[in-house]
């Protein structure tokens, strides 16, 4: 091959993704290792006793339940009533089509850290496919790609809530975002865009909305007309529900999500590190701030002062002529219309208490608002997209601001040092050390029943169904769990994302009623931490009954 051809490859937006997503990779292995990825190492996912135990324990029942016309249905959780394999985070993208061969697969096997090393390898190869496409110079995007794949906010969600780690679905909208104009044909657009919405929706929920807002702004900068504005909207929009649908997203009709004030974004968000800085000061966190955190990492906090700066030194020396035609062309009405989808996600993702700092102003709101507002309870989450176009903005802008000042040459040594600062920076944070020591050693854990495991399985021997009394402690719902997936048991209650929780309760109380009436059904294990229920079972000649765990577990004689 001639010099000239292999610089045509490089430059080519293939070798970027694959370059990209490599280093994507190699960004995952030296944070969590290779323990992780390997599928039958279940091990280190039913010790953590956590939200990946959930996760696990989703996919477990998951893969026992029947099929249905609902694909993602699992009929042995929230008993009789059913729950969907969404509701345990358990990523119906890959759990849907890993039941699909569940003959084919060992005992034990899990996909979480095969799903875990391709969010870090999509993160790389699409946030090096979109720097390509806005800079059109291959080392630059590979350099950015690393920015992205060190994202503070996928290292805080891989491996506690891990579907939510799927930020690359965001990226490929962000992608679809820049890649289409008013001359892309609209069958094209329809696809690609269906194509990311239904992935969103079987990766988990909260990335339907984050990639609707996205959708909404390429249309917006694509449509012919209002009729073309509105196809191109909803027919997306229609097919990412109707796969949410057929995934069992609307077998739990009561969404809501508690209080939505809780979980909102904070105004300092982007440069507040709480923990996950090795070089800023980072500021205790507030109560319940887990959902506010959006720290962009110090490499991209210094592009912004260098922009900054940057800015207000052009703009004083700018011709009355030249910032009349930016004006004219960042001021149009595609353009004030897309700013307005981006404030409405900001104002989303506050929530309607505004926190700044130690500062909370909380914002009065009618009643109806706030219970729609609150089945995204989680309301920080939102705020994603506009964070990912923040981090990609930076890394642009410091691209088309300097290259007219220095060498190329000069610039990517300029930028390299940018992307090792973020990298020192989110790596060597308190937080990322931490969840470095505790994954980089999964391939060595072992797990421990904390019940006693052969008592258990003699109390549940020849039964069909866990039923609690009263509400399920998650610690409880993990170990137990594992007895009833063991013994091909269903279980009543648990921790889940979201669960019919009015039918639980009432199956709950019918059963407590059951045990206090002397009606207890010989195919189920009780469970119960009340102890009024506990001493009642104890006092009956027809009911066995001992206590393990903090719980009663009741079982007809």
């Amino acid at each position: 091959m001639t010099r000239q051809g292999l610089i045509n490859l490089i430059n080519r937006p293939l070798f970027v993704f694959i370059a990209s997503g490599f280093i994507g990779a190699v960004i995952f292995i030296t944070i969590y290792g290779i323990g992780v990825i390997n599928p039958t190492n279940v091990q280190w996912l039913q010790a953590d006793m956590g939200d990946m135990s959930q996760h696990y324990l989703g996919w477990l029942f998951y893969r026992q339940s029947d099929w249905s016309p609902v694909l993602g249905s699992i009929d042995n959780l929230a008993y009789p009533h059913g729950l969907a394999v969404t509701f345990m985070d358990s990523i119906p993208l890959l759990a849907i089509p890993f039941k699909l061969i569940s003959f084919m697969l060992p005992e034990q096997f899990q996909y979480f850290g095969l799903w875990g090393i391709a969010c870090y390898v999509f993160m790389g190869a699409l946030g090096g496919l979109v720097i390509h496409r806005l800079t059109h110079n291959t080392p630059f995007a590979i350099l950015g790609s690393m920015i992205l794949a060190w994202s503070p906010l996928v290292i805080q969600r891989m491996f506690a809530h891990t579907a939510l780690a799927g930020h690359w679905i965001v990226l490929a909208g962000i992608y679809l975002l820049i890649r289409f104009n008013k001359q892309s044909r609209l069958w094209v657009f329809l696809t690609c865009w269906s194509i990311v919405l239904a992935i969103s929706a079987c990766i988990h929920p909260y990335f339907i909305p984050m990639n609707l807002a996205i959708l909404v702004m390429s249309a917006i900068f694509t449509f012919k007309n209002f009729r073309d504005l509105s196809i191109r909207i909803m027919i997306p929009a229609v097919i990412a529900l109707g796969v949410f649908f057929v995934i069992g997203g609307f077998v739990v009709t009561d969404v809501s999500g508690g209080e939505v004030r809780d979980y909102g974004l904070n105004a300092d968000a982007l440069i507040n590190a709480v923990g996950w800085s090795s070089i800023l000061i980072n500021n205790p966190p507030r109560p319940l701030a887990y959902e506010a955190f959006a720290y962009v990492g110090f490499g991209v906090v210094a592009m912004g002062i260098i922009l900054a700066y940057t800015l207000f030194t052009s703009l004083r020396r700018l011709k009355e002529g030249r910032l009349q035609r930016l004006i004219n062309i960042y001021c149009k009405p595609r353009w004030l219309a897309a700013y307005g989808i981006g404030l409405a996600v900001i104002v989303a993702a506050v929530s309607p208490t505004i926190h700044v700092g130690d500062f909370t102003l909380v914002v009065p709101m009618p009643l109806l608002v706030e219970k729609v507002w609150s089945v995204f309870r989680a309301t920080g989450r939102l705020f994603w997209p506009v964070y990912y176009l923040v981090m990609i903005g930076s890394i642009v802008l410091l691209y088309r601001t300097m290259r007219a000042h220095v060498s190329q040459k000069l610039l990517i040594i300029f930028f390299a040092t940018i992307v090792a600062l973020q990298g020192f920076d989110i790596t060597q944070s308190v937080n990322a050390r931490a969840k470095h020591e505790r994954f980089i050693v999964a391939g060595e854990v072992t797990y421990i029943s904390p019940i006693n495991v052969a008592k258990w399985n003699n109390a549940a021997n020849g039964r069909a169904h866990i039923q609690f009394i009263g509400d399920a402690q998650a610690p409880q719902f993990f170990a137990v769990g594992y007895i009833a997936v063991e013994q091909h048991m269903t279980m009543s209650d648990g921790y889940f994302a979201r669960s019919p929780y009015e039918s639980v309760r009432q199956t709950s109380a019918a059963a407590r009623n059951d045990i206090l009436s002397g009606n207890a059904r010989r195919d189920t294990l009780y469970l119960s931490s009340e102890p009024g229920v506990g001493q009642y079972a104890q006092s009956s000649p027809e009911l066995n009954v001992f206590k393990d765990y903090d719980v009663y577990v009741i079982t007809t004689k």
